[in-house]
């Protein structure tokens, strides 16, 4: 794929060199990640992580490669149930359907969160995390100083 100009941040994808890079967008101005042709992504050989990366996806976050990160999405579901080692994970999204897609805001354990991400640590030991969805883009999550790797 062409690369739009040099001035603009972009995230390209050939072969299979991590699922986290589909979160990029997080961070990047401009994300071109999957073809729509039946060869998909060139190279493609995922033994499962791909199953991995839509089951997160789908309850609305993802684990950043090689840190205790986790970037926020849009949930699928109105509520899943995940039980972790150190207590039960809840997440809920009342809304969510096929129209509502944009996080209007997040809370977790009843406490704002007011950026994209979060750590391990903060859901290690279970909670709730509650998701405002909208139809909608909203201003939620728009970081103005600096991403968790301290790069704008």
């Amino acid at each position: 794929m062409p690369r739009r100009g040099a001035a603009t941040p972009s995230l390209r994808r050939e072969g299979e060199r991590g699922t986290g890079s589909a979160w990029a967008w997080a961070w990047a101005r401009e994300a071109v990640c999957y073809g729509t042709s039946p060869e998909g992504i060139p190279g493609n050989d995922d033994a499962g992580t791909l199953s991995a990366w839509y089951v997160f996806s789908a309850m609305g976050f993802y684990p950043v490669a090689g840190a205790d990160l986790y970037v926020v999405g849009s949930p699928l579901f109105p509520r899943v149930e995940v039980q972790l080692a150190g207590g039960l994970l809840v997440i809920e999204a009342p809304a969510a359907s096929r129209d509502n897609v944009y996080v209007q805001s997040l809370t977790l354990n009843g406490q704002p969160v007011t950026v994209p991400w979060f750590r391990h640590a903060d859901i290690a030991a279970g909670g709730t995390l509650h998701f405002e969805l909208g139809a909608k883009p909203s201003t939620w999550g728009v970081v103005a100083a600096g991403t968790p790797f301290g790069q704008r």
